[in-house]
């Protein structure tokens, strides 16, 4: 239930009495509001068909409404009129389409061929910039100051945004730094002409100036992450301090706003210390936004309330609901993290007050500006301030500019303050503004559309928000499979934890991995020693090479541990010990994480995954086993009992690799355990460091000592006589492609003396492909193309290692991505802004210098490194390609590494057909939104992992099983619902019941 803050006593307590009295006053100024507002002759929208027909559509029809957000999204990048006529078909004339006949009758002239379909298609384009125009002042300063100036005269000041949503690159970054610094310069000299307006000016003791600019700090740098916390804060002050030193010359209004949550602690430290620093301290024009459908919101109005005082010179918050709240929330669950913003609309109202109680109570520290159309918010922001005496003109009240005009001119006449919100910029950049716009016109809980849709009676529109909050309803829902939640780095202690973790483990060095073998650690054998990719003179682990006269007494001890693995411990006894496991590694979570991080050279938040990789395998998995636990009964015949029964099939070899040293041999060895089998563990050499730490665990939690053998060393040495060893059962293997085939068919070809059929479970590789369409949005391609081929430096095998672009978007998007990876940082792993770390070993350095090398006269682009750090670690530059030849060594050989070819595509068609021209079939994807395009694709694309829209990497157990086809491997896919059954046979058990004619059924 929501608690309003300011019950609680301290500064926001208020006498008794006074909440009848407030509430009396708010819907007195409420309804003067609404009597204004109904006086004048204006709307919300301007009633063409685009901007009042189309949006009264979609306030009435749901499907109508998706479907026309998603038109709108893509309209600027459809360059001819047969794109147009395409998508409007596919979005509003599909069969199965829930649009009214009405609406489809108006829109499939547009459809249509020849110079009609054209004409209309021409006309909707236009209508729909119109419509943009509702809701953006022009594509600059420029084209937006007749608006503006008119406004003013009208009686309306204004803060102008840029628009823009994704800054991939730091060239990016720096054209709107440029531009924010334009839009300073330029809008404080055209302004000096234009009237004085005592109410739009004075603020009481503070003259304000005319001139008002909004900032993205995301804008200002593209490589801004919680994870980097610190680097993110430092150069978006650096991209800052020109832009503030100018206003402050030339008398400009500099406001940070406010994005998603990811961000906020950035922005606030960034205002607490910019603003602090000896040129700007003085200065009473600077402001930050803040966001009442956070929960953390009041907390937030606290901090800047401390930071102001401690300040002296006055800043302005403006307070506003927020505009992410879809983003939030989807994030939220997929994360498996608390939701951090209300739920119920009532809630961020509640809240929405609470903060403007907070900050008028500090004013004259803070100057408040209300941004809402709620006329019960703002006439209770208007009420308490009169109550507390603060002068009307230093309260100001913010609007979006195109909507709720009525209420505009109301506030004006009541001699208040009225600030809009401007947007300004190009059509492509500002879509996702003005798709965010449309959507919260036509929320089905917003305030304007309860009260011109609606038409809701006034008084309740004027109802307290904390009366209509509804108790939580406790969920009953069943309890399933929850994905484990990786680490918030927005949250400081998880940060500092991390680096606490990277500090103490490094005393610990060298890890020895030693032989666990018959309940017993064995040493004496010869040590290999693995470095730090990113720092080789830090010796992370040592491991002992394992000789095949260990590896014969290991396979002894496993199989005699197998009949008591499946008699004495029940399954229900093995998945305790699993699920202790998994809580084992939660516990020790960042400890993990720092291990992985210094010994094959993953980021923080890739090692994070790989930690809760391994989580969710033991979980999942666990929970996955009780389907086979029980026998199942098959017919009901009277006198005969059937059943059919999973048993283990003995001894399980499990292979992994290093490359998610953590995740893929934990999932890989408590599969088969659970299943029933003992296993005999060979991790990578270059990975034995985290291996032991494993087993350590396992040992810790209770696994029985014998049921699983550790055995490090060298694969070809002791990993050729296992895979060939005729009582081994199971051969589980993750890793190369010509590895992979060769124990196929050292397992398929048996001795002797065995008496059984192997099998084989192998995850071998791919040669990845993103296709990015004629429609794609370049923004979230650009992206997902350079997190997909670049982060953990391209060691996945689900790396992207192909890009196959339409030639209609090819020069745009090949720019575009050469400049994201120039500006993406390499550098050592213990440093946080660092997103691309060192390939693994020196032996794979020199492999892929020498791809590069032999490919030279093909790179477009390469991330600059240093000679000193390819000596001390095994860096590698990341480079892009672009060839023309799909047979060539780029095109089709896996490398393993930071390497991306990108070609020129000419159709959809040609780039699937491309896409399948492979030996590899694991994963891939596309970037469309064209919805016939999407299923095309979904149809033949040849993959075991298919990703739409987003990057391809990153598949979660559950969610996303995984694994391929063709030359990318034979089995279940991991992490999915059958994987446990390739680790068990099925047996049926058949008993006659019947004795001498007679059957106790009857």
């Amino acid at each position: 239930m929501f608690k309003c803050y300011c019950h609680f006593g301290g500064q926001g307590t208020r006498k008794p009495g006074m909440h009848t009295k407030l509430e009396a006053r708010i819907n007195e100024l409420g309804n003067q509001l609404f009597t204004l507002s109904s006086k004048s002759t204006m709307s919300l929208f301007d009633k063409g068909f685009w901007s009042g027909k189309m949006m009264d559509w979609s306030m009435h029809n749901h499907d109508f409404k998706v479907q026309m957000f998603r038109f709108v999204d893509v309209l600027p990048t459809l360059t001819q009129a047969e794109q147009v006529s395409k998508h409007v078909k596919e979005y509003f004339l599909d069969e199965e389409s829930k649009i009214p006949a009405s609406m489809k009758a108006a829109m499939g002239v547009a459809s249509t061929g020849g110079i009609i379909g054209k004409m209309a298609s021409s006309t909707i384009r236009k209508n729909v910039e119109s419509m943009a125009q509702t809701f953006i002042a022009g594509k600059d300063s420029k084209e937006a100051l007749p608006s503006l100036e008119k406004h003013w005269k009208q009686g309306l000041a204004f803060t102008v945004d840029i628009l823009g949503e994704a800054v991939v690159s730091n060239e990016e970054a720096l054209e709107y730094q440029a531009r924010y610094l334009e839009l300073v310069t330029g809008l404080a000299d055209e302004v000096k002409a234009w009237p004085h307006n005592e109410i739009l000016e004075d603020a009481g003791k503070l003259k304000l100036p005319r001139a008002n600019v909004s900032v993205k700090c995301s804008s200002l740098y593209s490589e801004i992450s919680s994870y980097g916390f610190r680097d993110s804060v430092d150069e978006i002050k650096n991209r800052l301090r020109p832009i503030l030193e100018a206003a402050m010359q030339r008398n400009v209004c500099v406001n940070l706003d406010m994005e998603q949550v990811d961000y906020k602690d950035i922005i606030l430290t960034i205002a607490e210390e910019l603003f602090m620093e000896e040129a700007f301290k003085d200065y009473p024009y600077f402001g930050v936004v803040l966001q009442c459908y956070l929960k953390s919101a009041p907390r937030d109005c606290d901090r800047v309330v401390r930071f102001a005082k401690k300040r002296k010179t006055p800043i302005t918050v403006r307070l506003v609901k927020g505009a992410y709240w879809d983003y939030e929330v989807i994030k939220a669950k997929e994360n498996n993290w608390e939701i951090p913003v209300f739920t119920q609309k009532a809630e961020s109202d509640a809240c929405f007050e609470e903060c403007t109680e907070i900050m008028l109570r500090a004013f004259p520290h803070i100057y408040t500006a209300l941004g809402s159309h709620n006329v019960r918010n703002l006439a209770f922001g208007m009420s308490l301030a009169e109550d507390l005496g603060i002068p009307k003109q230093a309260l100001e009240i913010q609007m979006l500019f195109g909507m709720a005009d009525p209420f505009k001119k109301a506030v004006s006449e009541m001699g208040y303050r009225l600030r809009e919100y401007v947007p300004v910029g190009e059509m492509l950049p500002g879509m996702a503004y003005l798709v965010r716009r449309l959507l919260e016109n036509t929320s089905n809980e917003g305030f304007l559309r309860a009260k011109f849709v609606k038409q809701e009676e006034q008084g309740a529109l004027l109802v307290d928000p904390k009366t209509k909050i509804k108790e939580a309803i406790e969920s009953k829902e069943e309890v399933i499979f929850r994905n484990e939640s990786p680490v918030d780095f927005a949250v400081d202690k998880n940060r500092e934890q991390l680096e606490i973790a990277l500090k103490n483990i490094q005393k610990k060095y060298p890890i020895e991995a030693y032989p666990f073998v018959a309940g017993k650690r064995v040493e004496g054998f010869e040590m290999g020693e693995h470095s730090s990719p990113a720092d080789q003179s830090l010796i992370v682990s040592k491991y002992a090479k394992s000789d095949i006269d260990l590896c014969e007494k290991a396979v002894e001890s496993a199989l005699g541990a197998f009949q008591g693995w499946n008699t004495k411990y029940s399954v229900h006894d093995r998945i305790s010990l699993v699920r202790k496991l998994s809580q084992k590694m939660r516990d020790r979570k960042f400890e993990l994480m720092a291990i992985i991080m210094d010994e094959v050279g993953k980021s923080g938040p890739e090692a994070d995954g790989d930690v809760c990789e391994a989580i969710d395998f033991c979980e999942f998995y666990a929970d996955s086993v009780l389907r086979f636990a029980e026998p199942q009964e098959r017919g009901q015949l009277p006198g005969e009992s059937n059943h059919y029964v999973y048993k283990g099939k003995g001894l399980a070899l499990v292979i992994a690799p290093w490359n998610f040293p953590l995740a893929i041999l934990c999932g890989m060895t408590v599969a088969p355990l659970l299943a029933g089998n003992a296993v005999l563990m060979k991790p990578a050499e270059q990975s034995s460091g985290i291996a032991a730490v494993l087993l350590d665990m396992m040992l810790e939690v209770g696994f029985p000592k014998e049921v699983m053998q550790f055995l490090p060393g060298k694969g070809e040495d002791i990993g050729a006589h296992l895979v060939k060893h005729p009582k081994v059962n199971i051969i589980n293997f993750t890793g190369s492609r010509d590895v992979g085939l060769q124990i196929l068919k050292s397992a398929y070809s048996p001795s002797p003396e065995q008496r059984h059929i192997k099998r084989v479970v192998a995850e071998l590789g791919g040669k990845n492909a993103l296709i990015v369409d004629d429609d794609a949005d370049l923004d979230e391609a650009v992206l997902g193309a350079v997190k997909s081929a670049f982060h953990f430096q391209g060691q996945k095998c689900s790396a992207l290692s192909r890009v196959l672009v339409h030639e209609s978007c090819f020069d745009k998007f090949l720019e575009r991505l050469c400049q994201s990876l120039k500006s993406t940082h390499i550098g050592p792993v213990r440093d946080f802004s660092n997103k691309i770390i060192a390939v693994i070993d020196k032996e794979a350095q020199q492999r892929l210098l020498g791809v590069i090398e032999r490919n030279k006269d093909k790179v477009v682009a390469q991330l600059e490194v240093s000679e000193e750090m390819m000596e001390k670690g095994c860096f590698v530059p990341p480079t892009i390609f672009v060839d023309d030849d799909f047979k060539s060594e780029l095109s089709q050989a896996e490398h393993f590494g930071p390497l991306l070819v990108v070609h020129k595509i000419k159709s959809l068609e040609e780039g699937i057909h491309d896409m399948n021209d492979s030996d590899y079939a694991l994963t891939g994807g596309i970037f469309s939104r064209s919805p016939k395009n999407i299923e095309k694709f979904r149809n033949e694309a040849q993959v075991g992992n298919l990703y739409i829209n987003r990057g391809i990497t990153g598949s979660i157990v559950s969610r996303q099983p995984f694994g391929g086809f063709k030359l990318s491997g034979v089995g279940a896919k991991a992490g999915g619902p059958d994987y446990l059954l390739q680790f068990m046979s099925g047996r049926t058990q058949t008993e006659n019941l019947m004795r001498r004619g007679f059957t106790p059924e009857l």
